[in-house]
């Protein structure tokens, strides 16, 4: 299935049967779909029809857009309408922002799973914002910063590193990871408290993307209907590091999602 941004496609892929409750993925900035190799067939057994999103201008989605938090959230919203309310979005690191807002746009949302988010955007000095440059228009360094994240790595990390390094070496490759590095597109932040639906926060307790992973949990959770977990050991990719724990905060998502159908 393929949507549009910009006049450009976005390439979404689909697990499981038609007509599922469904359950969008959402990697982070500079990542692919396969980071949810891990999680994505025991969803499907759990029952979902799983949609798994290349972001715009990640993958094999073409490359050369910008895309703001905002407008990956209405890409959502409308890949929502093509799958079976009720659904439950999951978003890693740049873009739980961006499920929080869907789920204001579209009601078929009826819960967030947000993996290891971000509170606030880091100021980035002189010297950083030069370092952060090179870092996003380099496929090779990206990979390696994007390694040095792992605490407990998965043995396939290096054939997903390697996808992901083959995406950014594609004409204009790089464009939409060197404006995300900058937290250029972070526009939806000031739209969080405004969320009303469930909430699963699940942390990696080693994440090294933060000097405090409970703090920053528990920042992110301020004004939302949240329970946060910690996956214990994990760096900033549970989903791959821990996949059990990450479907174990699903799991409890799920059930507070049907207890409060019930009620």
């Amino acid at each position: 299935m393929n949507l549009e941004h910009q006049g450009r496609s976005v390439v979404v892929e689909l697990l499981g049967p038609e007509g599922a409750p469904g359950v969008i993925c959402l990697p982070g900035m500079g990542d692919i779909r396969s980071v949810y190799r891990h999680v994505r067939e025991p969803l499907v057994s759990r029952g979902h029809q799983v949609a798994l999103m290349d972001l715009p201008g990640h993958g094999e989605s073409e490359a050369g857009v910008e895309p703001s938090q905002v407008d990956i959230a209405h890409l959502v919203a409308n890949l929502t309408e093509q799958l079976t309310s009720p659904v439950i979005v999951i978003a890693h690191s740049y873009t739980p922002d961006s499920a929080l807002l869907a789920s204001q746009m579209n009601p078929s949302i009826v819960g967030v799973l947000a993996i290891g988010p971000w509170a606030t955007t880091p100021e980035l000095d002189p010297f950083m914002r030069m370092v952060s440059r090179i870092v996003g228009r380099t496929p090779w360094l990206w990979g390696w910063f994007y390694r040095s994240l792992h605490k407990r790595p998965p043995t396939d990390l290096k054939d997903h590193v390697q996808a992901i390094r083959r995406s950014l070496r594609r004409a204009n490759g790089t464009s939409t990871l060197q404006s995300m590095v900058l937290g250029n597109g972070k526009d939806a932040t000031d739209r969080r408290e405004t969320t009303t639906v469930p909430v699963g926060i699940i942390m990696g307790s080693a994440d090294p993307d933060f000097k405090n992973p409970r703090a920053e949990a528990e920042a992110f959770a301020q004004g939302l209907d949240a329970t946060i977990t910690l996956a214990d050991g994990s760096g900033h990719y549970p989903h791959t590091e821990d996949p059990d724990a990450v479907l174990k905060a699903f799991d409890m998502l799920s059930r507070r999602i049907d207890s409060d159908t019930d009620a």
